[in-house]
Formats: structure tokens, sequence, C-alpha cells
């Protein structure tokens, strides 16, 4: 799962950089969608990379069942 959100951060990456080139105004509704769509996809990989291996015998959110069991 975090390669492919990798890719999207990526994506979203070049996208902003190629509107900024296009010189977007920076209230443009779409650019403003893109730059929180970079922002949110960036500390998801955060996130999934921080839960990605947790420590033997240690529970997280990544390891929980969702009925608590």
């Amino acid at each position: 799962m975090l390669s492919v959100i990798l890719r999207q951060r990526d994506y979203l990456a070049r996208l902003v950089e190629r509107m900024r080139l296009r010189r977007f105004p920076a209230d443009d509704p779409v650019y403003l969608a893109t730059l929180a769509a970079m922002e949110k996809t960036s500390n998801l990989c955060v996130v999934l990379a921080k839960y990605r291996a947790p420590p033997e015998n240690q529970d997280n959110i990544m390891t929980r069942r969702p009925w608590g069991g």
C-alpha cells in the first residue's frame, strides 16, 4: 500500500510544480485542492511508514483488530 501512496504523492508533487510553472493563481480552487491532496497524501505516507513494521509484541493501530480481539 505504501508504494502506491508514494507514487500518488509524487504525481501530485509534479502536478503542483506544473501548476506553479503555469502561474496558477494562489487562490485558484483547483490549485488549492491539489495542494491539499498532496499534503494529505504526504501525511498518509508518514503514517504508513511509521506503522509499517511494528516492534515485536507491541500492539499498534495497524495490528489491532476492529473488534478489539
